[in-house]
């Protein structure tokens, strides 16, 4: 759940060093479209974001996930859509969105479809 408390205050601020505290969050990660499992549920740091996601998708079962998304060779992204929690958002502003506990993203190839 989401703090509703505004960004300036102290209450937000005291929320921020508890949750600071905590050094692990649970994000559930869908990769439409890629052969066998396509669905992971991934342990990061707190405060991590897309980017840190996609690294983390580097060791699960061998690097297989990351490899639908990038290039193993060049390190470039491949073309996919990205959802957060249900909202479309864009590449390269997607990489800096900011995580939290309980966070959904899915990664949808253009080419999916039968």
């Amino acid at each position: 759940m989401r703090c509703p408390m505004s960004k300036g205050s102290t209450r937000h601020r005291l929320r921020e060093i508890v949750l600071m505290a905590c050094t692990d969050i649970t994000v559930r990660v869908h990769i439409e479209g890629i052969p066998g499992r396509s669905d992971f549920d991934v342990l990061l740091p707190y405060g991590s974001d897309i980017e840190a996601l996609m690294d983390s998708l580097g060791s699960i079962e061998g690097g297989t996930p990351l490899k639908h998304i990038k290039n193993p060779d060049t390190g470039e992204m491949r073309y996919f859509l990205v959802a957060f929690n249900g909202r479309m958002i864009r590449f390269p502003e997607a990489l800096s969105v900011n995580l939290e506990n309980g966070d959904e993203i899915l990664f949808i190839s253009p080419l999916v479809g039968g």
